[in-house]
């Protein structure tokens, strides 16, 4: 349940004509050139090339299906920013296929970055129709290539030959870094609202400069403050922001994440907000949606969804609008956030009518440089149904040592769980340790802080439920492998602490849970080892507290977890309730 914030410039590219699992055919020595041919072309791309793609270029090399999801425009722009981010990748694995038409790859740049290049060839045009490129994380690399071992104290291990044994230590280190990233954020994301280009550009990285060249900031934010459609599936936590140009509405749906959308009307259009019914899709995932838009003579708007493909018919949408001109306001909240590597950046929430506009910004500290921006909508939180409620039960961290908050608190901002009812208060620790959660070069379980860490009862209490035969899957797995998964929490206790009130502990390891359904636990006993089970990106623990015993219940409501007693920062609290950034340690 923990996922990784990714900058633009390392942006999953999705687009198919068809799944790239069903895609398989039967494969032809035609196809099997055209794979060659095509990976030799991206890489060259990552090579200098991609500076002065052409529109042309592109459109020569993917099949127009793929085009009609994502725009040549838009792919010269993201593989200009990929490009000058990565700078040129050597392939360091393959995956053994037995079709031609497909390739998957993981490359890893000069620097040490790992991305994984996966794509699809139609094998009667030979033309591209599927491609994605998934980071892997690999930037976030330290100073020793050495494993931390399975079990090992993160407070005790050796790194480039110091020991870090004190907690103050990075604590100060991490805030020096937010303070960095926050120093260079600040700055482009006024920028960005100012509309002023040239204040911007001196900001930027030389490659963001090039790849800005094929779109101006005013393009960018016109795309969100001019006739604007919004709507809302409030039952699946779907919402729609997209721009109407003419008989064409291109944007974003808003569901954990962004999925890029594109609605084509099928009757011309009077140019005073859609009307009449649109068909388009969703990308990346194929899905297949058309929206049919009505108004009354007051200006009022409606809309309703279908989803063959979901048996979805005729589903009314709610908080539907059209606006002409649709400004972004004030700033609402803002955080820098120091995960390590290509995930450090700052993040501005500001006003934008009854929703929010995010504005991130990517940032290599050492070179002092924007490496990513992006602009993405973000719905206001509903009330909380469990605002101000105080358990009778006595929590305490589910681990010993120090430990750092990635996801926490009560904005989305700093918690993406919050968009979630039933883990609107959840958390999820990871050991931060010089710049990084993990050693190594990352692409093991084993290089993390937190792998084979001893998970703790955080109370007292029956347990109701377990999973032990999740397997772990690598760090940073594709979105795809990760919602294939059997359980979401992976391998997990749910402990029954109160009267309708069910703490849920998450993505242990496999095999390593030491409790039964029915076992009695108290506070501090051991549950099993942190692992990288279910629907996770990295090693850590996932805690959350509902009023339901089933994980997946959509009824249930989060409740609040206050943690009776913990240091975070370094300071005593009572009651803890940590936030993201905050290192947490029992007392």
């Amino acid at each position: 349940m923990l996922k990784r914030l990714v900058a633009l410039s390392l942006i999953l590219l999705v687009a198919l004509a068809g799944s790239m699992t069903t895609m398989a055919q039967p494969a032809t020595p035609d196809a099997d050139t055209a794979i060659d041919e095509h990976l030799a072309w991206v890489l060259g791309l990552f090579d200098g090339g991609a500076i002065d793609l052409a529109t042309a270029e592109v459109e020569m090399r993917f099949d127009p299906a793929f085009l009609a999801v994502v725009p040549a425009n838009e792919f010269i722009v993201t593989m200009q920013q990929l490009a000058g981010a990565l700078g040129p990748l050597e392939l360091v694995d393959e995956q053994a296929n037995d079709s031609a038409i497909e390739f998957v790859g993981t490359f890893e740049s000069q620097t040490g970055e790992r991305v994984m290049i996966s794509f699809a060839v139609d094998p009667s045009s030979e033309l591209i129709a599927g491609f994605f490129i998934t980071p892997l994380d690999a930037a976030m690399a330290v100073a020793t290539p050495d494993a931390l071992a399975p079990g090992a104290s993160p407070v005790s291990v050796e790194l480039a030959g110091a020991v870090v044994d004190d907690p103050e230590v990075q604590i100060a280190l991490y805030q020096e870094q937010v303070d960095a990233i926050r120093e260079i954020g600040e700055p482009v994301v006024e920028a960005v609202l100012a509309v002023d280009d040239s204040a911007l550009e001196p900001l930027l990285s030389p490659e963001m400069v090039a790849a800005l060249e094929a779109a101006s900031i005013s393009d960018v934010t016109a795309t969100y403050t001019t006739d604007q459609v919004q709507m809302s599936f409030a039952e699946a936590n779907a919402h729609f922001f997209g721009q109407v140009q003419d008989d064409i509405i291109q944007g974003v749906m808003m569901q954990g994440g962004p999925i890029p959308f594109t609605l084509q009307a099928t009757e011309p259009q009077s140019g005073n907000g859609p009307t009449g019914r649109w068909d388009g899709v969703l990308s990346g995932i194929g899905l297949e949606i058309s929206v049919v838009f009505d108004g009354d003579e007051g200006g009022n708007l409606t809309a309703a969804l279908d989803i063959p493909a979901q048996n979805v018919t005729e589903q009314p949408l709610s908080n539907v609008s059209f606006t002409a001109d649709r400004p972004i306001g004030d700033l609402i909240e803002d955080r820098a956030f120091a995960p390590g590597g290509i995930n450090n950046g700052y993040s501005a929430d500001h006003g934008w009518g009854d929703a929010l506009m995010r504005i991130s910004v990517g940032v290599d500290i050492e070179s002092g440089t924007v490496t990513g921006l992006q602009l993405l909508p973000a719905m206001l939180l509903p009330d909380d149904p469990a605002a101000g409620q105080v358990s009778e039960t006595s929590y305490r961290l589910p681990f010993d040592g120090t430990w750092w908050t990635f996801w926490g608190g009560e904005s989305e901002l700093q918690n993406y769980h919050t968009v979630s009812p039933s883990q609107r208060h959840a958390y999820d620790f990871v050991i931060w340790n010089d710049g990084a959660t993990f050693s190594g070069d990352g692409t093991r379980n084993e290089d993390y802080w937190a792998w084979g860490q001893a998970v703790l009862a955080p109370a007292g209490g029956t347990v109701v439920a377990i999973v032990n035969d999740e397997p772990d899957l690598p760090p940073n797995a594709p979105l795809e492998q990760r919602a294939q998964v059997g359980n979401p929490g992976g391998n997990h206790v749910a402990i029954e602490t109160g009267d309708d009130e069910y703490v849920f502990i998450a993505h242990m390891q496999e095999g390593t849970v030491e409790v039964e359904a029915g076992d009695e636990v108290q506070a501090g006993d051991l549950l099993g080892l942190t692992g990288n089970s279910g629907n996770s990106s990295e090693p850590h623990i996932h805690i959350h507290a509902q009023d339901s015993p089933d994980l997946v219940d959509p009824t249930a409501t989060g409740l609040p977890i206050r943690f009776a007693s913990a240091v975070v920062d370094g300071d005593p609290v009572e009651d803890a309730m940590p936030v993201q950034g905050s290192f947490v340690a029992n007392p």
